[in-house]
């Protein structure tokens, strides 16, 4: 019995053994510099093919669903996917399946997607490079935000496709995104915080604003918008939890033009938080009040802008 055991165990070593020979030699016709590549099996033929096809068209399950433009697109590289090796394991009855698709032919079916979003990408840019007014520059930059979201999205197939994971024409974006950012230095806010009891809630705040592309300083100097912000601080102890403190950061928000003092926008917005040290709650909600208020100034910087 013993014996028998020892010749089945050695008799799948030698047909594991033998098989990953095989698959070696199938696939190295196919490198993975040019092919993404897809091995499966079953013990019929056709359905091998079929599993090896299913897999490989599976590559882009991962990412965000897309338009009925990017859904094309993409059934369009899958549609190129092709079984190009079969052949059959005699130890185990079992058909192997590979295949692949092509990665310069996949890259030049997302390519023209690239060259559509650029060339708009472009006209923007361009535009922001010769305004001389700075409130359209910034309408320019602000029309370029869906367009960077579209190619980081479509970054997202080209390195999936591409052996190099090297997203396309990454000069002409870096360029891109010079002139945005221009757009957005040449619109100078300062900031009037009143109420902040921490240097830290400070700086997160300002980062907030910061992420959105905007320059905010505290300096005194000649601006175009004034932002003035200032916390209101609740705090109570929890009636159901021993121990924990609550504070409720409330940031009441002005924008204003800096020359003539006209009110732009003003809004409030309230944030709670709890923890057992009663200046940390109340550091975490002021902290949390101005990071929700800075994609709302954006927004009502916006609207601003697009009324110039």
């Amino acid at each position: 019995m013993k014996k028998l055991l020892t010749l089945s165990i050695a008799l799948l070593l030698i047909s594991a053994c033998s098989n990953k020979h095989i698959m070696v030699k199938k696939t190295e016709k196919y490198p993975a510099k040019q092919y993404i590549t897809k091995v499966s099996y079953d013990t019929q033929k056709d359905i091998a093919k079929e599993n090896a096809l299913k897999e490989i068209k599976s590559i882009f399950n991962g990412l965000k669903p897309g338009d009925t433009y990017t859904d094309a697109r993409r059934q369009a590289v899958l549609d190129s996917a092709k079984v190009v090796e079969t052949w059959k394991d005699k130890t185990n009855n079992k058909y192997y399946a590979l295949a692949v698709i092509q990665r310069e032919q996949a890259q030049k079916l997302i390519e023209p997607a690239y060259a559509m979003i650029d060339s708009k990408m472009k006209t923007m840019s361009d535009n922001i490079e010769k305004e001389e007014n700075k409130w359209r520059a910034l309408q320019y930059a602000f029309a370029m935000e869906d367009l960077f979201a579209q190619r980081q999205e479509l970054d997202e197939e080209y390195k999936i496709v591409s052996y190099d994971k090297l997203a396309y024409e990454e000069k002409s974006l870096n360029n891109f995104k010079n002139s945005y950012a221009k757009a957005f230095s040449d619109v100078q806010i300062i900031y009037e915080f009143e109420g902040f009891e921490d240097k830290i809630v400070k700086s997160k705040v300002i980062e907030a604003l910061n992420s959105l592309g905007f320059g905010v300083s505290e300096i005194k100097q000649e601006a175009d918008i004034i932002l003035h912000m200032n916390i209101v601080l609740d705090n109570f102890s929890s009636k159901t939890t021993d121990g924990l403190y609550w504070s409720t950061a409330t940031a009441n928000v002005n924008l204003k033009e800096a020359k003539n003092g006209n009110i732009i926008a003003t809004f409030s917005e309230s944030q709670r938080t709890g923890s057992f040290r009663p200046e940390e709650a109340q550091r975490q909600s002021q902290i949390a009040a101005g990071k929700v208020c800075a994609p709302i100034v954006k927004e009502k910087l916006l609207n601003y802008i697009n009324k110039k």
